[in-house]
């Protein structure tokens, strides 16, 4: 089989082209070679489907098409764009625009993209050491702004993250070449972002506007039941002690949800339930039953050998402490404790409790403007809150203040750690996106648009389409002019092969 032939064989398997697919679907000439044909697709079909199912197992297995098919058709690198060019496993967002609060600003705008770091761990540079991949890109953003007319205008720099994200991520800016303190802002969080699409459809109409706007907040009053004092040891015959509190409500008028708990059971129809915990978990801490509505109408606590509760124990128990609060109140002291043990380096970090608060409260009514019946819909208690606020796809932003004088401009600079957009598997381990975004959510005019690359020696480039000329995925130039009012540019990028010394 020629080499031509194969390649129309592969793509037509793995739905690259269109005309190839056409061409692999027509009729055979020769009918005699269709054996051949259905042979060798079988073995493409083996070893394709191997490699993706190994590849997430961890197994080092090189992609035997990589390399080859980055360099194919015309050496560009690719500049077609379609929804395989800005989808991913993870998406990281991209790199966003300048936006103000005021009106009739415009700028000149340059984007950085320095790959010098890329791979970091084959250049032994420390300075970096904290990078926890070694395909970061640092990204500079730089802008010149000018006003129709004098004065102090407030500006918002957008970035994509999670609150779960590395502080590492909060970008540092710069005006007239002076540092300055920006506040952080945390925009609404959406469903999952996979692509370009997804952001654009997070962000949607006046994002910042809603990103602005009060959070909720839950002033509802709930009965508190705080288990603490635990006591217990393992033995050979307590392997796991574990406490269990049991309970009888009304289902039509109580909710229950809890913090701190591991396990349980609900019998909402019979009005009884079960939370257990091994005193282990508590780590010294005290967990939580809260309850909306009514109270409960009886409860119990009991302790055993291990988390099956088969076996009971005197010895194992824990003191029971019942009080009033707030279901914002709780919510409040919750973070606290969770900021303290987990989160010390994590973007939540920089925003004030009432703000982790109010995301809480509108992920709980999102789920439903009956409380009772959003903390129903929670399986494992407020932890899924939690989970759903650190976890979101979101915008945040970093709030700051210019002065522009009459006749002159401001030069902004920010600075940032950009981690890359990646597939586990399909286009290969070693490829990474980046992509720009030009004017979404912002309403400042562009003038001039440019983009440019550092250490492109360090890198390939697969696709693109912000107009680079490649030649076998070796970048030719380094710096373009895009259109100022052009929507969106990604780049697909891979590790450059280490030179011989």
């Amino acid at each position: 089989m020629n080499k031509d032939r194969t390649l129309v064989l592969y793509d037509a398997i793995t739905a690259v082209r269109e005309e190839y697919i056409e061409e692999a679907a027509a009729p055979c000439r020769k009918v005699r070679r269709w054996g051949a044909w259905a042979a060798a697709a079988a073995c493409l079909f083996l070893l394709i489907g191997s490699w993706s199912f190994l590849q997430p197992l961890g197994f080092a297995i090189a992609n035997p098409f990589l390399g080859y098919f980055a360099g194919r058709g015309d050496g560009t690198g690719g500049g077609g764009s379609s929804q395989d060019d800005t989808a991913y496993h993870c998406y990281a967002g991209p790199v966003l625009p300048l936006t103000a609060e005021e009106t009739g600003l415009t700028v000149e705008r340059s984007v950085e993209y320095d790959f010098s770091l890329y791979d970091v761990g084959l250049r032994d540079d420390g300075r970096y050491a904290y990078l926890r991949s070694r395909q970061a890109c640092l990204v500079t953003d730089s802008y010149t702004l000018t006003a129709g007319e004098a004065g102090t205008y407030t500006l918002y720099y957008p970035f994509a993250a999670a609150l779960a994200d590395d502080t590492v991520l909060i970008p540092s800016v710069t005006v007239n070449g002076e540092a300055v303190k920006a506040e952080l802002l945390a925009g609404p969080g959406g469903d999952a972002v996979f692509s370009w699409e997804d952001m654009k459809a997070l962000m949607g109409d006046d994002y910042l506007g809603r990103s602005l706007e009060a959070l909720p907040r839950l002033e509802e009053r709930v009965t508190v039941y705080a288990l603490s004092d635990f006591r217990g040891q393992e033995s050979e015959t307590a392997k796991n002690p574990t406490v269990e509190f049991a309970y009888v409500l009304d289902p039509a008028r109580t909710a229950v949800t809890t913090w701190g708990y591991n396990g349980g059971s609900n019998d909402l129809q019979g009005g009884k339930g079960t939370r257990q915990v091994g005193i282990r978990d508590t780590r010294g801490s005290a967990v939580y039953l809260l309850v909306l509505g009514e109270d409960l109408t009886d409860w119990s606590i009991r302790g055993y050998a291990d988390g099956a509760c088969e076996t009971l124990l005197e010895s194992v128990g824990a003191t029971v402490t019942r009080y009033e609060s707030t279901l914002g109140e709780m919510l409040a002291l919750f973070w606290k404790n969770y900021r303290e043990d987990y989160l010390a380096d994590k973007l939540q970090v920089l925003l004030d409790k009432d703000t982790l608060v109010g995301l809480s409260c509108q992920v709980l009514l999102e789920r439903s403007s009956n409380l009772l019946a959003a903390v129903r819909t929670l399986p494992f208690g407020l932890e899924d809150v939690f989970d759903e606020v650190l976890h979101r796809s979101r915008v945040l932003y970093l709030r700051f203040t210019v002065v522009i004088p009459a006749g002159e401009a401001a030069d902004i600079r920010v600075s940032l750690v950009k981690y890359p957009s990646y597939d586990h598997t399909s286009r290969g381990r070693e490829r990474r996106g980046f992509d720009l975004a030009g004017k979404l959510g912002s309403n400042i005019a562009v003038t001039r648009l440019e983009a440019s690359v550092t250490g492109a020696e360090y890198i390939v480039i697969y696709c693109q389409n912000f107009g680079f000329e490649t030649a076998y995925g070796v970048l030719k130039t380094t710096r373009v002019t895009l259109d100022p009012n052009g929507e969106h540019w990604y780049m697909d990028v891979g590790t450059a092969p280490m030179k011989e010394k």
